[in-house]
């Protein structure tokens, strides 16, 4: 079931079309057909972000985070993997390094703008949280999630700032996508149960679940504030 969420209006839509005639599949290629390639975002100027392995798909080590302009894959940083990119061609990835000390690789954040990496800190200023950023707009603020060890925080980092977005008495969250009205959507947990949330500048909203669900999560916000995610 997919669900489109408009501010608290949840509606479900399950009718199927068959896109062949109208979209053309193409696929997305490592240089020369060496080794293979995994894609994570698009922007409007239909720049992917992504990430080739030259040799094993499933080695962490050998991915390198990329962007194909035109079809033209630009390597951008080794044993890294870009997550998601703006229509301005800034992309947020995440580095993973071997270290010497338990569990033995390290993985970082970064926004990556022109060559210059900015690192992503985590909310609650511990070095051990893990950061997980999922989306950034065209003003370059990102949303994502802290993995604490007291949970998982719905993250905003603004360039300046990092805001701790958990609504209050949560245990887990997570902003998973952010517009241009600086609109996010995602999810938190509500005395036990995980619902679709939206924060917006006058906080953080529930929006519930279809009909007879008990969980819901969003994915995705356009800039009309439409939400698209689903319920179980």
């Amino acid at each position: 079931i997919l669900t489109i969420i408009n501010a608290s209006i949840i509606l479900g839509m399950s009718t199927f079309a068959n896109a062949s005639d109208l979209y053309v599949i193409s696929e997305v290629k490592s240089p020369k057909g060496r080794g293979s390639a995994e894609v994570y975002d698009i922007n409007n100027v239909g720049q992917i972000a992504g990430a080739i392995s030259l040799h094993s798909p499933h080695e962490e080590f050998e991915r390198h985070a990329t962007i194909w302009t035109k079809g033209i894959p630009e390597h951008i940083l080794l044993k890294s993997t870009a997550l998601a990119i703006n229509d301005a061609g800034t992309i947020v990835l995440k580095t993973i390094a071997e270290t010497d000390y338990p569990p033995f690789v390290e993985v970082s954040s970064y926004i990556w703008d022109k060559g210059v990496l900015t690192k992503i800190e985590p909310v609650d200023g511990n070095p051990e949280s893990k950061i997980f950023p999922l989306d950034i707009n065209n003003n370059g603020k990102v949303v994502g999630f802290t993995s604490t060890k007291s949970g998982s925080r719905a993250t905003l980092w603004d360039g300046s700032s990092i805001i701790d977005l958990t609504p209050d008495g949560s245990a887990r969250s997570s902003a998973n996508s952010i517009n241009e009205l600086e609109q996010m959507a995602g999810s938190a947990e509500y005395s036990g149960r995980t619902y679709a949330t939206l924060w917006d500048d006058t906080g953080y909203h529930n929006l519930g679940t279809l009909p007879g669900y008990n969980y819901s999560s969003a994915n995705d916000i356009n800039d009309s504030g439409i939400v698209v995610g689903q319920s179980d």
